[in-house]
């Protein structure tokens, strides 16, 4: 990693190298902590990979945007469009990478990094804020239609973020599978895959050539 940025307010931002911080500390400081981010699964994901155990993701606006509207962009970019009135706060950062199209990152001279990447901070809290309201107008307005169904926000943070953590430590640890019941499962599945394929083939003709 080359840095790591945080903002408690959606105001104020901090900039930090990684040469200079004590990764024990540093995962010490998540213990307890609302963790909020956009795509938070990849950089927790790193930092698990690196020895943390206090990093989960508590709250994605990435996930949230699309739960609450899959029809449109929901990258931070679009998000800080939507939600704020700071879109296109990378404007300096595209115009380095079009110009010069460093490899990575940790290509970007620290004056165009700094403050891109403390405004993703900074930003990421102000669009998580407003699309909390954003989430109880919807569920204010349109309730679940037939009674004990889930409401948006229930859908998003017991269903959706819990889905997203359960993802990232099957990627980080894998998952176990017993040998034997993967092969009769693995027989059920390509019996109905024929199936489904004789049965449509009754249905729409197939034309073959070269």
């Amino acid at each position: 990693p080359g840095c790591i940025t945080m903002s408690f307010d959606g105001r104020e931002g901090f900039y930090i190298p990684w040469e200079i911080l004590d990764e024990t500390e540093l995962d010490n400081f998540f213990k307890n902590r609302k963790q909020i981010g956009a795509q938070l699964k990849y950089d927790c994901s790193i930092l698990k990979r690196r020895g943390f155990q206090n990093v989960k993701v508590h709250e994605d606006i990435i996930q949230l945007g699309h739960t609450l509207n899959e029809m449109r962009l929901n990258g931070l970019k679009s998000l800080a469009y939507y939600y704020t009135m700071h879109g296109g706060y990378d404007f300096n950062l595209d115009q380095f990478i079009d110009k010069y199209k460093p490899k990575t990152y940790l290509g970007i001279p620290p004056n165009v990094m700094i403050d891109y990447a403390t405004k993703d901070a900074i930003l990421t809290y102000q669009v998580w804020v407003e699309q909390q309201k954003h989430l109880d107008r919807l569920d204010r307005d349109f309730p679940p239609p037939i009674s004990g169904w889930n409401t948006i926000r229930n859908i998003y943070e017991n269903i959706k973020i819990p889905a997203v953590n359960k993802y990232m430590e099957m990627e980080i640890h894998g998952v176990y599978v017993n040998p034997k019941i993967w092969e009769e499962n693995a027989k059920i599945v390509a019996e109905k895959i024929k199936d489904i394929v004789a049965n449509t083939s009754e249905l729409i003709p197939i034309v073959t050539g070269k």
